[in-house]
Protein backbone atom coordinates (compact mmCIF):
# COMPACT_ATOMS: atom_id res chain seq x y z
CA UNK A 1 0.00 0.00 0.00
CA UNK A 2 1.23 3.74 -1.10
CA UNK A 3 1.82 6.33 1.28
CA UNK A 4 -1.26 7.99 -0.09
CA UNK A 5 -3.38 5.15 0.10
CA UNK A 6 -2.51 4.58 3.72
CA UNK A 7 -3.04 8.24 4.45
CA UNK A 8 -6.37 8.37 2.85
CA UNK A 9 -7.87 5.05 4.92
CA UNK A 10 -6.40 6.26 7.97
CA UNK A 11 -8.38 9.87 7.27
CA UNK A 12 -10.80 7.52 6.37
CA UNK A 13 -11.54 5.27 9.10
CA UNK A 14 -10.53 8.89 11.70
CA UNK A 15 -13.50 10.73 10.04
CA UNK A 16 -15.82 7.14 10.75
CA UNK A 17 -14.65 7.15 14.04
CA UNK A 18 -15.41 10.91 14.92
CA UNK A 19 -18.92 11.00 13.41
CA UNK A 20 -19.56 7.52 15.07
CA UNK A 21 -18.41 9.24 17.98
CA UNK A 22 -20.89 12.50 17.49
CA UNK A 23 -23.83 10.25 17.06
CA UNK A 24 -22.60 8.46 20.09
CA UNK A 25 -22.52 11.27 22.11
CA UNK A 26 -25.86 12.98 21.00
CA UNK A 27 -23.13 15.77 18.77
CA UNK A 28 -24.85 17.41 16.35
CA UNK A 29 -28.27 15.76 17.11
CA UNK A 30 -31.73 17.31 16.54
CA UNK A 31 -33.95 17.12 19.64
CA UNK A 32 -35.54 13.36 20.08
CA UNK A 33 -39.18 13.35 19.76
CA UNK A 34 -42.07 10.94 18.48
CA UNK A 35 -45.58 10.24 18.34
CA UNK A 36 -49.04 10.04 16.87
CA UNK A 37 -52.71 10.22 17.38
CA UNK A 38 -55.28 8.13 19.38
CA UNK A 39 -58.73 8.70 18.00
CA UNK A 40 -60.72 11.51 19.23
CA UNK A 41 -62.22 12.95 16.06
CA UNK A 42 -64.51 15.27 15.07
CA UNK A 43 -65.87 13.48 12.08
CA UNK A 44 -64.20 11.63 9.42
CA UNK A 45 -63.22 7.94 9.52
CA UNK A 46 -59.00 8.77 9.95
CA UNK A 47 -56.84 6.64 12.17
CA UNK A 48 -54.10 8.42 13.71
CA UNK A 49 -51.88 6.42 16.48
CA UNK A 50 -48.00 6.72 18.39
CA UNK A 51 -44.87 6.80 19.73
CA UNK A 52 -41.90 8.74 20.06
CA UNK A 53 -37.97 8.95 20.60
CA UNK A 54 -36.47 9.68 23.37
CA UNK A 55 -37.11 13.33 24.58
CA UNK A 56 -34.44 15.11 27.28
CA UNK A 57 -33.12 11.64 28.91
CA UNK A 58 -35.09 11.63 31.92
CA UNK A 59 -34.56 15.01 33.62
CA UNK A 60 -37.11 16.18 35.74
CA UNK A 61 -39.05 18.98 35.28
CA UNK A 62 -39.51 19.47 31.70
CA UNK A 63 -40.10 22.69 30.28
CA UNK A 64 -44.07 22.41 29.07
CA UNK A 65 -42.85 24.66 26.32
CA UNK A 66 -40.24 21.90 25.74
CA UNK A 67 -42.42 19.54 25.88
CA UNK A 68 -45.06 20.50 23.62
CA UNK A 69 -42.56 21.19 21.03
CA UNK A 70 -41.55 17.04 21.08
CA UNK A 71 -45.08 16.03 21.88
CA UNK A 72 -45.79 17.64 18.65
CA UNK A 73 -42.75 16.72 16.08
CA UNK A 74 -43.61 13.40 17.86
CA UNK A 75 -47.50 13.68 16.93
CA UNK A 76 -46.46 14.65 13.62
CA UNK A 77 -44.31 11.73 13.09
CA UNK A 78 -46.92 9.75 13.90
CA UNK A 79 -49.49 11.15 11.86
CA UNK A 80 -47.83 11.24 9.12
CA UNK A 81 -47.15 7.20 9.40
CA UNK A 82 -51.29 7.25 9.42
CA UNK A 83 -51.02 9.06 6.46
CA UNK A 84 -48.95 6.89 4.54
CA UNK A 85 -50.77 3.84 5.81
CA UNK A 86 -47.78 2.26 7.69
CA UNK A 87 -49.98 0.85 10.13
CA UNK A 88 -47.35 -1.09 11.92
CA UNK A 89 -44.54 1.45 12.51
CA UNK A 90 -47.67 3.66 13.93
CA UNK A 91 -48.79 1.33 16.28
CA UNK A 92 -44.89 1.43 17.44
CA UNK A 93 -45.54 4.79 18.68
CA UNK A 94 -48.26 3.96 20.96
CA UNK A 95 -48.32 3.94 24.99
CA UNK A 96 -47.55 0.62 26.64
CA UNK A 97 -51.13 0.72 27.52
CA UNK A 98 -52.33 1.04 24.21
CA UNK A 99 -50.40 -1.72 23.01
CA UNK A 100 -51.41 -4.38 25.21
CA UNK A 101 -54.89 -3.36 24.95
CA UNK A 102 -54.71 -3.68 20.57
CA UNK A 103 -52.41 -6.43 18.93
CA UNK A 104 -50.37 -4.96 16.43
CA UNK A 105 -51.57 -7.36 13.43
CA UNK A 106 -55.51 -6.11 14.28
CA UNK A 107 -54.82 -2.04 14.10
CA UNK A 108 -52.79 -2.98 10.74
CA UNK A 109 -56.16 -4.98 9.39
CA UNK A 110 -58.20 -2.00 10.51
CA UNK A 111 -56.31 0.61 9.17
CA UNK A 112 -55.63 -1.67 5.58
CA UNK A 113 -60.03 -2.30 5.89
CA UNK A 114 -60.77 1.25 6.89
CA UNK A 115 -58.89 2.21 3.52
CA UNK A 116 -58.01 6.05 4.94
CA UNK A 117 -57.69 8.53 2.77
CA UNK A 118 -54.23 7.65 2.10
CA UNK A 119 -51.47 10.59 1.17
CA UNK A 120 -53.43 13.54 2.30
CA UNK A 121 -51.33 14.89 5.33
CA UNK A 122 -52.60 15.45 8.82
CA UNK A 123 -51.34 18.76 10.40
CA UNK A 124 -50.44 19.23 14.16
CA UNK A 125 -52.89 22.85 14.70
CA UNK A 126 -51.85 22.95 18.51
CA UNK A 127 -50.54 21.35 21.72
CA UNK A 128 -51.52 22.36 25.05
CA UNK A 129 -49.71 20.66 27.95
CA UNK A 130 -51.95 19.37 30.75
CA UNK A 131 -49.49 17.35 32.77
CA UNK A 132 -45.17 16.69 32.92
CA UNK A 133 -45.78 13.88 30.82
CA UNK A 134 -49.05 14.79 29.15
CA UNK A 135 -49.75 17.14 26.03
CA UNK A 136 -53.36 17.21 24.20
CA UNK A 137 -52.70 17.60 20.12
CA UNK A 138 -55.03 19.31 18.30
CA UNK A 139 -54.75 17.97 14.22
CA UNK A 140 -56.32 18.41 11.43
CA UNK A 141 -56.97 16.57 7.64
CA UNK A 142 -58.57 17.99 5.41
CA UNK A 143 -61.99 18.74 7.09
CA UNK A 144 -61.50 16.77 9.74
CA UNK A 145 -60.64 17.77 12.83
CA UNK A 146 -59.15 16.00 16.21
CA UNK A 147 -57.78 16.18 19.12
CA UNK A 148 -55.08 13.29 21.06
CA UNK A 149 -52.93 13.06 23.83
CA UNK A 150 -49.04 12.57 23.74
CA UNK A 151 -47.85 10.74 26.95
CA UNK A 152 -44.24 10.48 27.68
CA UNK A 153 -43.21 7.08 28.68
CA UNK A 154 -39.59 6.08 29.72
CA UNK A 155 -38.82 9.25 27.59
CA UNK A 156 -40.62 8.43 24.65
CA UNK A 157 -43.16 10.78 23.09
CA UNK A 158 -46.09 8.26 22.63
CA UNK A 159 -49.36 8.43 20.83
CA UNK A 160 -52.30 7.31 23.42
CA UNK A 161 -55.45 6.53 21.74
CA UNK A 162 -58.74 7.15 23.27
CA UNK A 163 -60.55 4.16 25.02
CA UNK A 164 -63.61 4.78 22.19
CA UNK A 165 -60.59 4.21 19.41
CA UNK A 166 -59.00 1.12 21.13
CA UNK A 167 -62.36 -0.44 21.45
CA UNK A 168 -63.21 0.25 17.72
CA UNK A 169 -59.94 -1.31 16.84
CA UNK A 170 -60.08 -4.33 18.71
CA UNK A 171 -63.29 -4.98 17.04
CA UNK A 172 -61.29 -5.34 13.43
CA UNK A 173 -62.27 -4.23 10.08
CA UNK A 174 -65.33 -5.93 9.75
CA UNK A 175 -66.94 -4.06 12.93
CA UNK A 176 -65.15 -1.32 12.95
CA UNK A 177 -67.68 0.91 11.56
CA UNK A 178 -65.33 2.08 8.46
CA UNK A 179 -68.50 2.99 6.90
Amino acid sequence: MTLSRYLAVLVLVAGLAAIGYAEYSGAHRPPDVAAGPAHHHAGGHEHPGGQGQPSTGGQAGLRQGEAALQARAAAQTYLGLIAGGDWGAAWDRWTTKAQLAVPRNTFAEVGVGCRTDLGRPFLVESTRPTAETVVVITWTRGGSKGTDRMVRENGLWRFDPSQKALTRYKAGPEKAGCG
